[in-house]
């Protein structure tokens, strides 16, 4: 009794141990016959998967590999033959569109002058770099060649950033 509380009647008596020896031989064997996972094991034990894999592990049961044997990788290249991640971005996607699209491609630097096209009128092949502010915001408009822009906005877009020494 501890601090006037009455805890009832102590019991120094264990459970029965969980582990006995016909049912080590019976983990060892369904081990051994690799049918089973551990999941499996602990079902026809009663016990849980974390005792099972415990129990293996304490008399030194080899792990096994119960995962399916995937497709083996493809090789990936080496840092001294892949091109640079920065080359990905001055090259753009395979031109889409309309030949006036390959022009605009052109490595000039000369901002295409808008079309002022407001976004209810923009298509699915219209350049959508945004010109102007509120009210009176519009977009390029002209004929796209990479992702949503025409080759100038393409270009200023995706531009590399370079370090400072």
């Amino acid at each position: 009794m501890l601090a006037g509380i009455d805890y009832g009647p102590q019991t120094t008596a264990l459970p029965p141990p969980v582990w006995t020896e016909k049912r080590v031989e019976l983990l060892k064997a369904l081990w051994h016959a690799g049918q089973l996972s551990a999941a499996g094991i602990a079902n026809e034990l009663g016990v849980s998967r974390n005792a099972v894999i415990g129990k293996a592990h304490r008399i030194g049961l080899v792990a096994r590999n119960t995962r399916p044997q995937s497709a083996p990788r493809k090789p990936r290249l080496s840092r001294a033959t892949r091109p640079p991640a920065w080359m990905s971005v001055l090259t753009p996607p395979l031109l889409q569109g309309s030949p006036e699209a390959a022009i605009d491609m052109a490595p000039d630097d000369t901002e295409p002058t808008p079309r002022i096209v407001p976004l209810i009128a923009l298509t699915a092949d219209d350049c959508r770099w945004p010109s102007g502010e509120g009210a009176t915001l519009t977009f390029c408009g002209h004929p796209i060649c990479a992702g949503k822009y025409c080759g100038f906005h393409y270009r200023k877009a995706h531009a590399p950033k370079y370090r400072r020494a």
